[in-house]
């Protein structure tokens, strides 16, 4: 890729004499017929030492007047009048076929001009491993906070995918509380992995919620209804290309505990046994089946071809121990005090935004992804 293919070429400001490798400032110059520089958005800047080659990305976190800086009795009208802050991401070689994104460790030089970046280079760089390995199944969720100008020099929102490889192969959380969309960003990513593997699906669903999900993918569905008068067993139904529903709704929360633990229990012998093939398992209100199966599963699942698909709405009473194993983590609002002590070390600097969150807004962090990152889920580009 060429430094022409990641950019725009006319810049729209500068670095001013703050800088490190973690964050620096810098002042606006407007740019022609172009999107003025906003929060969140991303910026680009040469490499110290590298130059154009290895362009260093940053994200925006804030823009005040040049007033508010330096003082209103500043008369020098050449100088920009709008200054910001931006946070260090990282840096990519486009030389490099596989352009993982690298730990900045030489600050970028005071007067080094900025740049906005193409929408579609900012999607191609976060649709990469920590390795710079393109995603072989994307699987798009939403879209960043921010939109890019595209190629072309229309606006676009910048998209956001995630690795259905590392969704099948590892463990997934996706926490919030109540009414925040936890279960249509579910819905969503199932639908995707759906669409990309033949491997079972296997949902536990306690309120009814996934009846037509089927509806949008090629897979056959299979809903088992449990009522407490039948004992179902849910492996004889465990099939490739079908998506096999546990509707408890007609359960109490007591009856429903017990007859979905001893489905666990009966999924994790099949899978010992090789009686049922290597599934995908989706647990609404995962934390009111913690138990030791659940907690074999998580620690053990990923080594017999078990990936688990967590929704919760407390982590706390998940537990340290099993969100340690989940490699993909979407966290949504959260307003416990509790669950965000617990959080802190998946949101990073990110944590403050967990209680003001709105519905659908997403922080996404995970063992594939630079760092925690904003995003929106469910619409449209």
């Amino acid at each position: 890729m060429k430094p022409a293919e990641a950019r725009i070429q006319e810049h729209l400001g500068m670095i001013t004499s703050e800088t490190s490798t973690l964050k620096f400032s810098f002042l606006v110059v407007p740019l022609k017929n172009r999107k003025i520089i906003e929060k969140e958005d991303f910026i680009i800047v040469d490499h110290p030492e590298y130059g154009a080659t290895c362009p260093i990305i940053a994200r925006v976190d804030e823009m005040r007047s040049y007033e508010e800086v330096v003082g209103s009795n500043f008369s020098d009208k050449k100088i920009g009048k709008i200054m910001g802050e931006a946070e260090v991401i990282g840096y990519v070689n486009l030389e490099d076929k596989k352009r993982p994104l690298r730990k900045l460790l030489t600050p970028p030089s005071p007067g080094a001009r900025i740049y906005l970046p193409y929408a579609e280079f900012v999607e191609d760089t976060f649709s990469r491993d920590t390795n710079g390995n393109q995603f072989k199944e994307p699987i798009h969720i939403g879209n960043l906070e921010t939109k890019g100008s595209s190629i072309n020099g229309d606006n676009k929102l910048v998209r956001f995918y995630l690795d259905a490889e590392e969704l099948l192969g590892r463990h997934t959380l996706i926490s919030a509380i109540d009414g925040t969309g936890k279960t249509s960003t579910a819905k969503t990513i199932i639908t995707e992995i759906a669409r990309k593997t033949q491997k079972p699906i296997i949902i536990i669903d306690p309120h009814g919620e996934y009846n037509a999900i089927g509806e949008y993918t090629n897979r056959r569905t299979k809903k088992i209804t449990f009522e407490l008068k039948n004992k179902k067993n849910t492996v004889e139904n465990v099939k490739n290309n079908q998506i096999t529903i546990l509707n408890t709704e007609k359960l109490t929360p007591e009856e429903r505990k017990k007859t979905l633990s001893q489905q666990l229990a009966g999924l994790w012998k099949g899978r010992l046994e090789r009686i049922i093939p290597p599934f995908l398992l989706a647990i609404e209100e995962a934390e009111t089946l913690k138990n030791t199966t659940l907690e074999t599963m998580v620690n053990e699942g990923t080594k017999h071809g078990i990936a688990l698909f967590l929704i919760a709405k407390h982590p706390t009473e998940l537990g340290g121990k099993i969100l340690s194993q989940t490699s993909t983590q979407i966290i949504g609002r959260t307003t416990d005090k509790d669950d965000i002590e617990l959080l802190k070390n998946i949101t990073l600097e990110k944590t403050p935004r967990l209680p003001k969150l709105k519905q659908r807004e997403w922080i996404v962090s995970g063992i594939k992804i630079r760092e925690p990152i904003e995003i929106i889920a469910g619409k449209n580009t």
